[in-house]
Order: structure tokens, then C-alpha cells, then sequence
């Protein structure tokens, strides 16, 4: 009975420790950490609380697809081009928030042009800082576990925005350090620069997974889950900037850092399409996925049976 609870627990850990470890940080760091000044009690509490969630259910997005990579051995059925833009655009967004937060002159630079402070808080900062990481984690994944290198088997456009992205954000620098058309071009412009980078990545990797799971009628490669949390998060994205345009009565904050708003609406429009797919036109493929879960589970059963029958059963036959 005691062996059947304890088996009970872990399956409910294993399908649901995420969202419960998601749920359980974004409530602690809403309520834990002091909220903004600039909303009034307990709208602040609020705003504070859906700002950290949504970091935890966007932060929490990229891990189903690296524990199913990591389960599966595999990167099939998964878009390269999505895992090969995904850190280059995490990359420009990291670079921008902690220039927004952390630079004095960029601070001043923003305040001067759009009278304010920018809507860009540290949970910000801290997301786009680990979906970088995790995005890096799963391109290695792909270098690990496919059949060829991530660049080799990414498509042309794929290749083609990558170098020219490269190619624009050299110009832009080169441009600024020489002084060169210094009325419009300065590292403000640049860091909006870069988070139009990270829009346009945004709108482009999504894409080439859609249509991956439409030419092989299946989402098997792709962990549904990551779309649901990054549904999640996208949608207390844009409710958290639109109470505090509200109660504040300034929406400059949107207009200021319209990448942050732009990429929740990404989000949930791609994520909507990924749940159609998964949920509705391609059931088959969700039953090959449940079924190899389901031989996983059964193969980490047996070898943790094996292991355990090579422990010593009663003290006595301990050495």
C-alpha cells in the first residue's frame, strides 16, 4: 500500500511538478517582493503578483520541450529553424531590458524622449536572461540528438534573416561609434533596434513549426506544453501592462516598449494555432505521443526495479 502511494506521488509530480513549482514561485515573488510605488493598494499587489506569474508561466514554457527532447533522444518532428532563432532573439531581448533597467544614460535618454520611466521591471530582465539559456540548451539539444548540425538543416530564409540580422545590428554599432546620421541614430535607437529584432524573430520562428506539424499531420516532436504556458504567459503580459496603463492613466508605458506587448499577442496567437493542431486536426499523432510517454514510463519502471533487486534485501546480507 505504502509502495503504491509513493508510486501515486511521483506520476502526479512527474505530469504536474511544473505547473505546481510554476505556480508556487510567481505567488511567492508577486507577494514576497515589495510592489510598484507608482499604483495604489492593492492594484500594486495585483499588477505585482500577474507580473511574476506570467515571468514563471513564460520561464516555465521552455522546459516540456527539453525534457522531451531529453526523454525521446530525439529532435524529430521539432523545427530547427525555431530552435536556431529562438537564442538569438532571447539574446537582442536580454541585451535591451538590462540596458533599460541597469544604464543610467539610457534611463535619462528614455525619460527625455517619452517623459516617464520605461516599462521594463526585473522580471523582465530575468525571463529573457533564462529563455536564453534554456532556448541555448535546446539548440544543443539539436546538435546532440539530430541526424545533422541545427545550420545545416536550416531552411534559406532562415539562413537569410540570421545574416542579415547579423549583418544590420554591425552596421547599426559601427554607425553610432563614427557618428554617422547622429540626430536619428544613438544606443537608445539601438536597443529599440534590437527588441524589433527580437519582434521580428518572434513572428518568424513560430512558422516553420506550424508548418512542420501541418506537412507531417502530427505535433509529435513539438511538447505541447510549452505552448500552454507560454499561452499563459502572454496573456498576464499583456493584462499586467494594460491595468497599469489604466490606473495610471498613461499608456506610454505600451507605446515606450511596444515589444513587450507585441510579443504577447504573438504568443497567444501562435500558441492558439499550436493547440488546434495538437487538440483538434491532429489526434493521432497526440495518442503516438501518450503511447511513447507511456513505454518511457514503463522502461524508468523496469530498470528501477533491476536496480533495486541488486540492493541487499535484509541487513544480514549487507557486507
Amino acid at each position: 500500500m505504502e509502495h503504491s502511494a509513493k508510486v501515486k506521488l511521483t506520476q502526479l509530480l512527474q505530469r504536474h511538478g511544473l505547473l505546481l513549482a510554476t505556480t508556487a514561485v510567481g505567488l511567492s515573488l508577486g507577494f514576497g517582493r515589495p510592489a510598484e510605488d507608482m499604483l495604489p493598494f492593492p492594484w500594486s499587489r495585483i499588477s505585482s503578483v500577474m507580473g511574476w506569474v506570467y515571468f514563471a508561466a513564460w520561464s516555465a514554457s521552455f522546459y516540456p520541450q527539453v525534457f522531451h527532447n531529453y526523454r525521446r533522444k530525439s529532435v524529430e518532428g521539432f523545427s530547427l529553424d525555431f530552435a536556431i532563432l529562438n537564442p538569438i532573439g532571447f539574446l537582442a531581448y536580454t541585451t535591451f531590458n538590462a540596458a533599460m533597467l541597469y544604464s543610467t544614460g539610457i534611463r535619462k535618454a528614455y525619460s527625455k524622449h517619452y517623459h516617464g520611466r520605461p516599462a521594463v521591471h526585473l522580471n523582465d530582465l530575468v525571463f529573457a536572461a533564462h529563455a536564453f539559456a534554456l532556448s541555448s540548451i535546446t539548440l544543443a539539444q539539436c546538435q546532440l540528438y539530430g541526424k545533422r548540425s541545427p545550420w545545416a538543416g536550416a531552411s534559406q530564409p532562415c539562413r537569410i534573416l540570421l545574416c542579415a540580422t547579423m549583418a544590420a545590428t554591425l552596421l547599426y554599432i559601427v554607425a553610432i561609434l563614427f557618428g554617422i546620421w547622429k540626430s536619428a541614430l544613438s544606443w537608445l535607437t539601438f536597443l529599440y533596434f534590437l527588441s524589433y529584432v527580437k519582434l521580428v524573430i518572434t513572428l518568424s520562428k513560430y512558422a516553420p513549426q506550424v508548418a512542420l506539424n501541418y506537412r507531417t499531420q502530427s505535433t509529435k516532436g513539438f511538447s505541447i506544453g510549452t505552448a500552454l504556458y507560454d499561452f499563459t504567459g502572454g496573456l498576464l503580459s499583456i493584462a499586467q501592462q494594460v491595468l497599469d496603463g489604466v490606473l495610471m492613466q498613461d499608456f506610454s508605458a505600451v507605446t515606450g516598449a511596444p515589444v513587450k506587448f507585441g510579443l504577447g499577442l504573438i504568443s497567444l496567437f501562435y500558441d492558439i494555432i499550436f493547440m488546434v493542431q495538437h487538440f483538434i486536426l491532429y489526434p493521432a499523432g497526440q495518442k503516438d505521443e501518450q503511447q511513447e510517454d507511456g513505454n518511457l514510463q514503463l522502461q524508468d519502471s523496469q530498470t528501477t526495479r533491476e536496480q533495486a533487486s541488486l540492493l541487499p534485501q535484509h541487513a544480514s546480507d549487507a557486507p
